[in-house]
């Protein structure tokens, strides 16, 4: 779904899905979401709702931000699509970023929504970049429920930021390696601290590993292998595309990502022992 047209897309995509039968939606099995969340109104909000719920078969979703797994702004709407593996740009659960919910005082009021409905079918978890504003792991997983058949977890945390929240940050996932012994992977990307549009990714990735929060996470990860550090970075784009980072476009690149992460920290620690 293009990012730039959303007034135009939605709308049609949304008429496909009220025209198809259910047998036929069963064949989507991967949805990738790229709207900037700025560009949604409600009625959009609600298009989208809809056509996430019509594919029953879906099993692996991928969206800009948090809001729209959330509860939903029509209850017409039934969530009967339950994604096993999600993927989110970055969780900003605030506004302006959390989706447009409704224009009375009590509805803007109202706590923010959650998508403890999804929290049985997700095993796979990954929040792509860090956010503009800070929610710690316990945080984010509370935005799911339990989350009890969690088994691959990833995070993005930017270096030479917040001291204090980056202890949070250790402990918090020390705490969650302790008590989800069914968790098989827990990915923390560490971004730069400064992100222009365009950046190399050798520049982007040269001081992650001398930064505290790397460090601190690399102890963590000596006692506990489930645990993978991964260096970061906008992928390389021109200085017009103001666009996200790119996100999962098939389902094959979700596994994808976890292997490439757990390959790459092997061949670094292998790499480290024999020099």
């Amino acid at each position: 779904m293009s990012s730039s047209t959303p007034s135009k897309l939605c709308p049609l995509f949304y008429r496909t899905v009220k025209s198809k039968s259910p047998e036929f939606l069963e064949i989507v099995k991967t949805l990738a979401v790229t709207i900037e969340p700025w560009r949604f109104t409600s009625a959009t909000r609600i298009e989208l709702e809809a056509i996430v719920a019509a594919c029953t078969g879906l099993r692996a979703l991928s969206v800009t931000r948090p809001g729209i797994l959330g509860e939903p702004l029509s209850h017409r709407t039934l969530h009967r699509a339950l994604p096993s593996e999600v993927t989110i740009q970055s969780f900003d659960a605030n506004p302006p970023f959390e989706w447009v919910r409704a224009s009375s005082e009590a509805a803007l009021a109202a706590p923010p929504s959650t998508a403890a409905h999804l929290s049985a079918s997700i095993t796979h978890l990954r929040i792509s970049e860090p956010g503009d504003t800070w929610h710690s792991p316990l945080a984010i997983l509370a935005f799911f429920g339990s989350v009890p058949h969690l088994t691959h977890l990833a995070l993005a945390r930017r270096m030479d930021a917040n001291t204090d929240n980056d202890q949070v940050f250790v402990d918090e996932l020390c705490a969650l390696l302790a008590g989800r012994r069914n968790l098989k992977m827990i990915v923390v990307r560490i971004f730069p601290a400064h992100w222009p549009l365009y950046l190399d990714s050798g520049a982007a990735n040269s001081g992650a590993e001398s930064s505290s929060i790397w460090a601190a996470l690399a102890c963590v990860a000596e006692a506990d292998n489930r645990l993978v550090l991964v260096s970061a970075g906008f992928e390389s784009r021109t200085e017009s595309e103001h666009v996200p980072m790119t996100r999962v476009g098939n389902r094959g690149a979700f596994s994808d990502f976890w292997e490439r992460s757990r390959k790459g920290w092997e061949a670094r620690e292998q790499q480290e022992i024999e020099q």
